[in-house]
């Protein structure tokens, strides 16, 4: 059966329709046949059921302006000569960019009603070089983090995985090679923000080898600076300043957030389970908590540094699905880091990658259903620790709420 939707404006470069039970379906132009106005035509097979679930795509060239459809619905097998999802014309919306928030305290509001600001973070280290290379893992990773409610990525923006990777598949470059990769960056933002995607953007990586030269590495993080000056986003300067590899200049590490500027600043992450902060601290304070011991118990380290450098503080990378099968692990972590920290993150191989999420679907499910279990309501309040066997106990209670209980197993 045809099924008929009209972009407005036409001028798309993406029209596709991914119904759940059979492959991707190119848009092809034609003429809707109720009034023979210009449309895109999906020719569905029969198979395909009444009310099928689908998603369909639209996106509109870059530096139009223009937000990119991207939308689950059902599929009308039924109605002859009409649309499958209704309405059937979807006109572009301008793109308004993310909701505005702020740093309140130890933790995040939203601006526009001072409204308390839960951030479910994955790792998606590969997104933006997937992004510019135009590659369709770069949407589906999207689509997934929304499927699962992920509303916060941390990307790279400098890796060169070629380096140390020998399968072709997992290979990639990114790299602010000129002026275009930082117009990109600001299409990227908006990219994101159609999806609900918050940016949490790591300035550099693997820089000696990339960028040794002190002079490129500042105007690289001035120009970050630059893009990101009046969006709503975190910005790190370096991941594991402990890493050779990875490390930046002092001049880098000093470089102050301009005057105005509505990003929040982290001067960067060390190596694994180093508890200290990178000096001057910014706006925030990160840990890293991969493949540390008991990981899982660790989530309120960040909550410790918040307090001890009166900064927001988050784990901005933790033990990776593949590498720990205990979900209650995850659960635990994400309650922790909900109920005490200003980011519940969790770290996959598919985040890894920007693949879309397979392997660590049943980890991101127990990974939210730590997120949400009403944590963030408490964040807060009064902390304390009780003594329980072969447990960790701890409470937050905020005066007139009440106090939120949860438990860290083994």
């Amino acid at each position: 059966m045809k099924r008929y939707v009209r972009p407005d404006p036409m001028n798309v470069v993406r029209c596709q329709l991914k119904p759940d039970s059979i492959d991707l379906i190119d848009g092809v132009p034609d003429s809707h046949p109720t009034d023979g106005q210009p449309c895109y035509r999906f020719d569905v097979p029969d198979s395909v059921p009444h009310d099928n679930g689908a998603w369909l795509w639209i996106e509109w060239p870059r530096g139009t302006g223009i937000a990119p459809v991207a939308e689950h619905g059902l599929l009308n097998m039924i109605k002859v000569g009409g649309g499958g999802f209704e309405p059937d014309i979807y006109r572009g919306q301008k793109l308004g960019g993310l909701r505005p928030f702020r740093l309140d305290g130890h933790f995040c509001r939203y601006s526009d009603d001072g409204s308390e600001m839960l951030i479910n973070e994955s790792t998606g280290f590969r997104l933006f070089g997937r992004w510019r290379a135009g590659q369709v893992q770069a949407d589906d990773f999207a689509r997934t983090c929304c499927e699962n409610r992920l509303n916060m990525v941390r990307v790279s923006g400098m890796q060169d995985t070629s380096l140390y990777l020998t399968d072709p598949n997992l290979q990639y470059r990114i790299f602010p090679e000129g002026p275009q990769y930082y117009q990109d960056l600001a299409d990227f933002y908006d990219w994101c923000g159609s999806y609900g995607l918050m940016l949490d953007f790591v300035c550099c990586m693997q820089t000696q080898t990339l960028m040794p030269d002190p002079a490129s590495q500042v105007r690289h993080v001035q120009q970050v600076f630059e893009v990101f000056q009046s969006r709503y986003a975190f910005v790190s300067k370096v991941n594991e300043q402990g890493v050779h590899d990875n490390s930046v200049s002092d001049d880098v590490l000093r470089l102050a957030k301009p005057a105005g500027a509505t990003f929040l600043l982290s001067t960067g992450s060390k190596e694994s389970g180093d508890e200290t902060a990178l000096e001057p601290v910014g706006d925030l304070v990160e840990i890293h908590l991969n493949d540390s011991n008991e990981w899982w118990r660790k989530g309120h380290n960040a909550w410790e540094m918040a307090n001890r450098y009166n900064r927001g503080g988050y784990v901005s990378e933790t033990t990776r699905t593949d590498k720990d099968g205990a979900l209650h692990h995850f659960e635990d972590d994400a309650k922790t880091q909900t109920a005490m920290t200003l980011a519940a993150m969790i770290h996959t191989p598919e985040g890894k990658n920007a693949d879309p999420f397979d392997f660590s679907l049943v980890h991101l499910a127990a990974h939210n259903a730590g997120v949400f279990d009403g944590g963030v309501n408490f964040r807060r309040g009064q902390y304390d620790r009780h003594d329980c066997p072969d447990l960790r106990c701890y409470s937050m209670t905020v005066g007139g709420l009440g106090t939120y209980p949860w438990s860290v197993r083994f």
